[in-house]
């Protein structure tokens, strides 16, 4: 595919990203909507102690960690690792955010945004740590709850 977008002088503009993005997902099949690769670049938003805490269970090898740098790179996807205390600010991209508070914490995907809330920096450390561990494809929603 590469060999014949040289040969044929196509850019990333002319078809080639469509066509590698169909190849790429094929060949990755289901690991493709696993969380590790859906986030495996990110936005990690959050209290300084907080995104510590998330890239001590889930090491990325690119990421931004201010909405500042997010804004420069269209489309990559964000973690938000929060406490409930700063949550309310997100309660209308989190359906039912009262009633997962319930939780001590939870993970939760809306679009290209995964948010990790808890109670405090240790439920958010557990979180980042199961999400690590992952192995289902994750769609929209809740993904899961720790008691």
């Amino acid at each position: 595919m590469i060999r014949q977008a040289i040969e044929n002088k196509t850019t990333l503009f002319d078809g080639f990203a469509a066509q590698y993005i169909v190849a790429g997902r094929k060949a990755l099949g289901t690991d493709a909507d696993r969380l590790q690769f859906r986030f495996s670049s990110a936005a990690v938003l959050g209290a300084p102690e907080l995104t510590r805490v998330f890239f001590e269970q889930v090491p990325l090898r690119f990421f931004v960690t201010s909405e500042e740098e997010w804004k420069l790179f269209a489309g990559l996807p964000a973690v938000r690792v929060l406490t409930y205390e700063e949550a309310a600010p997100f309660a209308g991209e989190i359906g039912g955010l009262e009633d997962k508070m319930r939780y001590r914490g939870f993970a939760y995907i809306r679009r290209q945004k995964l948010f990790l809330i808890g109670r405090d920096h240790s439920a958010v450390s557990e979180l980042a740590r199961r999400v690590a561990e992952w192995k289902e494809p994750a769609g929209e929603g809740l993904v899961l709850s720790i008691d």
